[in-house]
């Protein structure tokens, strides 16, 4: 009944060595595997982005800049037109609320 667990590592008989030591022995262990699959998720990711945004090689996403200085081409947006809302009613956590009749988009200057 003494056995021990078949998946943990034994340091002294009867003892059981900590998760920690066990998992630094796994690192040590898988070392190159963990920088191999690590290495290639980080190659995927930037191929990935390069053709999200059109480029062709990784050399030409470096070179791209995410957020440019001038934003031409951009126009400022315009203020809403003034209109009214009717009156509705909306659920709340207290329950039904009515919101009465008001007007949006005439702001005016304070």
């Amino acid at each position: 009944m003494n056995a021990p667990m078949h998946n943990q590592t034994t340091s002294k008989v009867g003892e059981t060595a900590p998760v920690s030591e066990t998992v630094k022995k796994w690192i040590k262990k898988n070392n190159k595997i963990i920088l191999t699959v690590g290495g290639a998720a980080v190659v995927a990711a930037a191929v990935l982005i390069s053709r999200t945004k059109g480029l062709d090689t990784i050399e030409e996403f470096g070179k791209t800049e995410l957020f440019p200085e001038s934003v031409a081409g951009i126009e400022k947006r315009q203020s809403p037109r003034p209109h009214s809302v009717s009156g509705y009613q909306r659920m709340t956590k207290y329950g039904m609320q009515s919101v009465s009749p008001y007007e949006r988009g005439a702001y005016r200057a304070a």
